[in-house]
């Protein structure tokens, strides 16, 4: 590594406070952590990462101590407080961001602040007789994880989460509930065999769906906007399911399954499954 070229370190007035937390909690992050108190794994020391705790990073006069991130984080931020006599240097490394850390004597200390997209980081800075390797573990992106697992729904069967993709969103609240759909639409056929005819047609104001039998993805249809002059507007759709899925709603629609053989979609005047 090239130690001329190095990042320039923004001038920051260290304030050191001392606090206590009191906490329940059997394992309360400290409000500073030493080497001693890292995992070892081969040359590497481990710290669990809290995000109001300050981590000491030990180095010497001619080595270099490696900080690595976590992994696909982008720096974008260091300060210290000693600009003169700290050399800090970075790289990624397979996605991983890298702080290479270089004291210019021998008995010095500071401070460097570490902002990423994700975390800052409060590391302290010694040189000593000693070199550090050090990386971080996150339990609270781990809990967080597991947090979003237990949240993820749970289906009973392929055909419920069919449904609940189909019929239901998000709502303000963060919880979900039923979209608000419109049923209006009537179906005239044209020589479409009867296990073709769509079983279904609703929107959401925003999309429509269109519910077909296990029989037409072996025949999957054409579907145009019938304009008002007869003509023909081919629209692009998705099956999730057995829903073909059109991103716009329609006054009237033709479903092509092959010549002189389609289906056209018209709004009904009246309400549709007590819609």
């Amino acid at each position: 590594m090239n130690m001329k070229k190095y990042i320039p370190l923004f001038c920051v007035a260290a304030l050191c406070t001392s606090f206590s937390l009191t906490s329940h909690a059997a394992e309360a992050p400290k409000a500073l952590y030493h080497m001693h108190d890292s995992q070892e794994l081969g040359a590497s020391s481990i710290y669990e990462y809290h995000p109001t705790s300050v981590y000491t990073i030990d180095t010497s006069k001619n080595y270099i101590a490696d900080v690595a991130l976590h992994p696909g984080e982008t720096i974008q931020y260091i300060g210290g407080g000693d600009t003169l006599q700290w050399l800090i240097d970075t790289s990624t490394v397979s996605g991983t961001p890298h702080l290479y850390i270089k004291p210019l004597k021998d008995g010095i200390r500071t401070n460097i602040i570490v902002n990423t997209n994700n975390h800052t980081y409060h590391l302290a800075l010694r040189s000593t007789d000693h070199y550090s390797l050090v990386s971080f573990t996150y339990p609270q992106d781990i809990e967080r994880q597991r947090q979003a697992e237990l949240l993820r729904p749970v289906y009973k069967d392929k055909k419920e989460k069919e449904f609940l993709d189909t019929h239901t969103k998000t709502s303000s609240k963060g919880g979900t509930e039923l979209k608000n759909l419109n049923y209006r639409y009537q179906l005239k056929n044209r020589n479409v065999p009867k296990d073709l005819i769509p079983t279904e047609i609703y929107d959401d104001a925003v999309r429509t769906y269109i519910q077909v039998s296990s029989q037409t993805k072996y025949n999957y249809p054409t579907l145009y906007i019938l304009e008002d002059d007869n003509s023909l507007t081919l629209v692009n759709y998705r099956v999730i399911g057995s829903y073909l899925v059109a991103d716009r709603v329609f006054t009237k629609a033709r479903l092509m399954y092959g010549k002189n053989k389609y289906i056209d979609i018209t709004p009904n005047k009246e309400v549709v499954n007590g819609r």
